[in-house]
Protein backbone atom coordinates (compact mmCIF):
# COMPACT_ATOMS: atom_id res chain seq x y z
CA UNK A 1 0.00 0.00 0.00
CA UNK A 2 2.73 2.36 1.13
CA UNK A 3 5.03 1.29 -2.24
CA UNK A 4 1.58 2.36 -4.17
CA UNK A 5 0.65 5.49 -2.55
CA UNK A 6 4.50 7.38 -2.94
CA UNK A 7 4.72 6.06 -6.27
CA UNK A 8 0.77 7.57 -7.22
CA UNK A 9 2.28 11.23 -5.59
CA UNK A 10 5.12 11.23 -8.28
CA UNK A 11 2.80 12.47 -11.57
CA UNK A 12 0.95 15.14 -8.97
CA UNK A 13 4.20 16.14 -8.35
CA UNK A 14 5.91 16.44 -11.48
CA UNK A 15 2.57 18.21 -12.53
CA UNK A 16 3.03 20.72 -9.85
CA UNK A 17 6.36 21.93 -10.09
CA UNK A 18 5.49 22.18 -14.17
CA UNK A 19 2.97 24.43 -13.03
CA UNK A 20 5.10 26.31 -10.88
CA UNK A 21 7.60 26.69 -13.63
CA UNK A 22 4.77 27.92 -16.03
CA UNK A 23 3.88 30.51 -13.36
CA UNK A 24 7.31 32.20 -13.18
CA UNK A 25 7.58 32.22 -16.81
CA UNK A 26 4.07 33.20 -17.77
CA UNK A 27 4.47 37.04 -16.75
CA UNK A 28 6.93 39.94 -16.98
CA UNK A 29 8.14 39.37 -13.47
CA UNK A 30 11.98 38.34 -13.38
CA UNK A 31 13.18 35.40 -11.08
CA UNK A 32 14.24 38.35 -8.28
CA UNK A 33 10.64 39.40 -7.89
CA UNK A 34 9.28 36.77 -7.97
CA UNK A 35 11.16 35.34 -4.97
CA UNK A 36 10.29 38.24 -3.28
CA UNK A 37 6.68 38.19 -4.41
CA UNK A 38 6.26 34.91 -3.17
CA UNK A 39 8.05 34.73 0.20
CA UNK A 40 5.29 38.13 1.02
CA UNK A 41 2.77 35.68 0.32
CA UNK A 42 4.34 32.76 2.98
CA UNK A 43 4.05 35.22 5.18
CA UNK A 44 0.60 36.88 4.41
CA UNK A 45 -0.35 33.14 4.60
CA UNK A 46 1.44 32.67 7.93
CA UNK A 47 3.18 29.72 5.95
CA UNK A 48 6.02 29.30 8.41
CA UNK A 49 7.71 26.26 6.15
CA UNK A 50 7.28 28.23 3.28
CA UNK A 51 8.54 31.39 4.42
CA UNK A 52 11.71 29.66 5.96
CA UNK A 53 11.81 28.02 2.57
CA UNK A 54 11.33 31.12 0.58
CA UNK A 55 13.63 33.00 2.99
CA UNK A 56 16.78 30.50 2.25
CA UNK A 57 16.44 30.18 -1.56
CA UNK A 58 16.81 34.14 -1.66
CA UNK A 59 19.14 34.16 -0.01
CA UNK A 60 20.93 31.41 -1.46
CA UNK A 61 20.55 32.98 -4.71
CA UNK A 62 21.93 36.05 -3.99
CA UNK A 63 19.38 38.63 -2.40
CA UNK A 64 20.72 40.60 0.68
CA UNK A 65 20.01 40.23 4.07
CA UNK A 66 18.54 43.20 3.94
CA UNK A 67 16.33 42.93 0.71
CA UNK A 68 14.89 39.51 2.52
CA UNK A 69 13.81 41.68 5.50
CA UNK A 70 12.27 44.29 3.69
CA UNK A 71 9.90 41.98 2.06
CA UNK A 72 8.97 40.63 5.32
CA UNK A 73 8.33 44.35 6.61
CA UNK A 74 6.50 45.33 3.64
CA UNK A 75 3.70 42.79 5.06
CA UNK A 76 2.87 45.05 8.12
CA UNK A 77 0.12 47.69 6.73
CA UNK A 78 -1.36 44.29 5.47
CA UNK A 79 -1.15 41.82 7.55
CA UNK A 80 -0.79 43.91 10.65
CA UNK A 81 1.76 43.75 13.61
CA UNK A 82 1.53 40.45 14.99
CA UNK A 83 1.82 38.52 11.97
CA UNK A 84 4.20 40.65 10.37
CA UNK A 85 6.59 39.92 13.67
CA UNK A 86 6.13 36.47 13.54
CA UNK A 87 7.05 36.32 9.96
CA UNK A 88 10.07 38.47 10.45
CA UNK A 89 11.01 36.37 13.33
CA UNK A 90 10.99 33.33 11.13
CA UNK A 91 12.92 35.37 8.47
CA UNK A 92 15.58 36.05 11.40
CA UNK A 93 15.88 32.51 12.05
CA UNK A 94 16.94 31.49 8.61
CA UNK A 95 19.26 35.13 8.51
CA UNK A 96 21.00 33.20 11.31
CA UNK A 97 21.08 29.92 10.11
CA UNK A 98 23.25 31.36 6.97
CA UNK A 99 25.70 32.80 8.85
Amino acid sequence: MARTLSNSRAPWRTRQQSLAKACYEGGPLDERAARLVKLGIALGAQAEGAVRSHARRALSEGESREEVRHAGLLALTTIGFPHTIAGLSWIEEVIEAAK
